[in-house]
């Protein structure tokens, strides 16, 4: 669930407490953020976390609304993707790190009590950035549980993909020049494999995983034609 549309008040203790934060570059994506991304999602999150209702709580990933007005946001990480052409056109011989492109998009993970809760993702609009939605609770999941499972600190890089064609997310997961990639949730369910375990997120070689994607992004390519 994720909601797109504001409210006007804010909390006041959040934006306090954003001001004294420091974004380091994320390991997600081994990039620091623009000072103006950063100043959107400043902006942003106090808004966009009075705008979930009371009931819906849970489904964005708060116990209660104590922790709502706790929440600070995490160090940010680029969305990449890969487009349709590349993906139809693949061959496994060719670098999947010559595949992929930067998007507009920047994900900021919303902790509360140390604990990732949800995503507040920025977005470039008419060459302004600005805070564009909050949801997402299950992939910010994911996506700590990947790092948590291949960290920085034993030497891991990670990279966030999204093909939007194939409706799949993966990771990308370098490690002295080695790139495999872990499938998140939705690459599972469009490719049609069992769910891993809590925490499993095995690493797989590019020319396994892309190859399945092709006609899933075939298909839907042609169904917009």
């Amino acid at each position: 669930m994720i909601v797109r549309k504001a409210k006007q008040t804010v909390y006041a203790l959040v934006v306090f407490t954003l001001f004294l934060l420091i974004f380091p570059a994320s390991s997600m994506s081994g990039e620091t953020a623009p000072p103006e991304v950063t100043r959107a999602a400043i902006d942003g999150l106090g808004s966009f976390l009075n705008a979930i209702p009371t009931s819906d709580l849970r489904h964005y990933g708060f116990p209660n609304e104590e922790e709502l007005t706790q929440s600070t946001l995490g160090s940010p990480f680029k969305v990449y993707t890969i487009t349709p052409d590349k993906i139809l056109n693949y061959k496994p011989e060719v670098e999947i790190s010559s595949l992929i492109s930067p998007t507009d998009l920047w994900f900021f993970p919303v902790l509360s009590r140390g604990e990732v809760r949800t995503i507040l993702t920025i977005d470039k609009m008419n060459g302004e950035w600005k805070a564009v939605a909050i949801g997402s609770a299950g992939l910010a999941r994911q996506l700590k549980e990947v790092e948590d499972k291949w960290p920085e600190s034993r030497g891991y890089e990670h990279k966030f993909v999204r093909v939007y064609q194939a409706k799949s997310d993966f990771v990308m997961v370098s490690k002295e020049g080695t790139i495999k990639v872990t499938l998140l949730e939705s690459a599972r369910i469009a490719l049609k494999l069992d769910q891993e375990e809590k925490g499993v997120y095995k690493l797989y070689s590019p020319s396994t995983v892309l190859p399945q994607m092709i006609p899933i992004v075939r298909q839907n390519v042609q169904s917009r034609e």
